[in-house]
């Protein structure tokens, strides 16, 4: 339940407006998946890694590459496949927004 929780945070923290140019692909969004399952898998502590590793990769699935080539920006994909955190990778997307609403 809280990689759902993290996935539709990240999601709705991450789109992007329509005019914006340089939409990440699929590809690019498949990495960012498997570098948010890993992320989220060193997180978790004495548990068993293999299996929790296995169920987010399944709980995120297609749909979220799908959601990320439609709204992700490369940038915003590269940022987050930089981070060392869910929290830094979730940041990656606040700049953006603060920046956008600091342009209006």
């Amino acid at each position: 339940m809280h990689i759902l929780i993290i996935v539709v945070a990240f999601a709705a923290a991450c789109s992007t407006r329509p005019h914006e140019t340089g939409i990440a692909d699929a590809e690019l969004c498949g990495e960012l998946r498997d570098h948010l399952v890993e992320l989220r898998s060193s997180e978790t502590g004495s548990i068993d890694i293999a299996a929790h590793r296995h169920a987010l990769a399944q709980a995120l699935g297609d749909t979220f590459v799908t959601s990320c080539a439609a709204s992700l920006t490369v940038k915003q994909a590269k940022c987050a496949l930089s981070a060392d955190s869910i929290a830094a990778a979730t940041e990656c997307d606040a700049a953006r927004a603060s920046s956008t609403t600091d342009n209006r």
